[in-house]
Formats: structure tokens, sequence, C-alpha cells
């Protein structure tokens, strides 16, 4: 019998739980894959996903789809597929190992400086420009202009600031050069919109 993790309900202060016991892992993201179709990724899951429309009310989007297997916690694994229903990018909510993108974070032993910590993340807003987030973080950071794991239309580049252990910040910056999204990669946080 599959795993079932996928029932998921509002609380009465409108946070997502799920009402199910079976865990997501860091297993399932390591066998998940960019290009994908939905049809693979629920037999990886073992579920079907709820959608954004489910979960949120949402309105479909035609260029996109995102759909997520969250544990009781709200941990989970959170899929966007493009418009020809394949995988586009994959990201973990505050598993113990947190990953995103089409690869595992590999384990490793922490040699170097540390670029990114939890208190520079939650120093961080929305809104900031490049130079602000610059600030806070005290490097220059580097560009990543393909990163934008949700599609986003009016994306012009990233920056990111990575540890030698795999943890680190991501940046999402709009075309007007102000942050979009902010994400926390092995830091004990999650994504803020």
């Amino acid at each position: 019998m599959p795993p079932l993790h996928n029932n998921l309900s509002r609380t009465e202060d409108n946070r997502l739980q799920n009402l199910s016991q079976s865990p997501i892992t860091i297993d399932y993201y390591n066998k998940l894959k960019i290009g994908m179709s939905y049809e693979e990724v629920k037999t990886v899951m073992g579920s079907e996903g709820k959608s954004d429309q489910d979960l949120y009310n949402s309105s479909p989007n035609p260029s996109q789809t995102r759909y997520h297997w969250l544990n009781p916690n709200n941990s989970g694994i959170i899929v966007t597929f493009d418009g020809n229903n394949r995988v586009r990018s994959i990201v973990t909510r505050n598993l113990d190992e947190y990953t995103m993108g089409g690869n595992p974070i590999p384990s490793r032993t922490p040699e170097g400086p540390t670029l990114a910590t939890r208190q520079q993340y939650y120093q961080l807003q929305m809104g900031m420009t490049i130079e602000e987030v610059k600030t806070v973080m005290g490097t220059e950071g580097k560009l990543n202009p393909n990163f934008n794991p949700d599609g986003d239309e009016n994306f012009k580049t990233s920056y990111e600031w990575m540890n030698p252990d795999g943890t680190g910040i991501k940046v999402v910056f709009n075309t007007e050069d102000k942050v979009t999204k902010i994400y926390g990669l092995g830091l004990g946080v999650g994504l803020r919109y």
C-alpha cells in the first residue's frame, strides 16, 4: 500500500496541516529529477500531490502548476511543473537535509568561511535592493541568473551565499531590482514570499 501523506487541510487560523502520519523524507527528494512527468513523480511519492489551486483556492496558471507533499509539521516537498507537465523545480521545506533544485546537496566537511547564517536570513526583507542585501550579508554573493524555481515572470536574477557545508541563502530579484523571495537552505528556516 502506498504511503498516505497527502491528507492536507487548513486549521482554524488558516495554517496548512497534514492529518496523516506517513513521513516525507529526503529520500523521496533524492529520487525526483528535473523533467519527470507528474505521473512519474506521483509514483515516486506514492500519492497524489495537492495543487496550489486545491490548497489556496487560487486560479490555475497555464504556464506552471505546483504540487505539495507535506508532513504533519508542514515540512515536505514542493514540485513545480511547467506547461507540458514536466518538473521544472523541486524544493524541500524544512526536511533534515534542506535541498533545492534538481540535485541533492552533497554531504561534506565544512571548509572555509561561513557566508550565510540564520541571523542574516531574518535581517533580509522583501523589497530590499541588492546593495541592501549585500550590506546585510557582508559580501558580494554569487550571481545566479538561472535560479528562478517558481518561473516568476518578473524575475531578473538571483544571488546566493553558500556555506562550505551546503547550507546558505538564495535571494531572488525582480525586474525592479527588488527582493521577491528569500530561500534559506539548511538554516532551519523556510521560504519567504
